[in-house]
């Protein structure tokens, strides 16, 4: 999956749903700067694993539903493709919503979003 993202365009990667690491390795490893790739979790746990594994990474404490608060905190106003591991198609509507607009509003027309 990371091989799909072309670490050539301009800004970060953000992976949603990160656990505890293998597609964040997997982006490193395709080429991705580390400080380019921000791995966002919902469990502290699992961020602390991913920060002390993969040194380098932007690792975020979060919840998927609040992303559009994160990223204006994180000044991420335009971005790079978006990644998303977490399976939000379990979510309620809204929930799914609230994840995805701000994904679609700093992709631009021709940003990716892999799933």
């Amino acid at each position: 999956m990371a091989r799909l993202v072309d670490p050539a365009r301009s800004g970060p990667v953000l992976e949603l749903g990160a656990g505890t690491g293998s597609i964040t390795r997997g982006f490193a490893a395709a080429g991705w700067p580390l400080e380019r790739i921000i791995a966002y979790e919902r469990e502290s746990r699992l961020v602390d694993i991913l920060r002390r594994e993969i040194r380098g990474i932007r690792a975020v404490v979060g919840d998927a539903t609040d992303l559009e608060r994160q990223l204006h905190w994180l000044g991420m106003i335009g971005c790079q493709p978006w990644c998303r591991a977490c399976r939000f198609k379990w979510f309620p509507r809204e929930a799914q919503c609230a994840v995805l607009r701000p994904c679609f509003a700093r992709l631009g027309s021709d940003g990716p979003f892999y799933n």
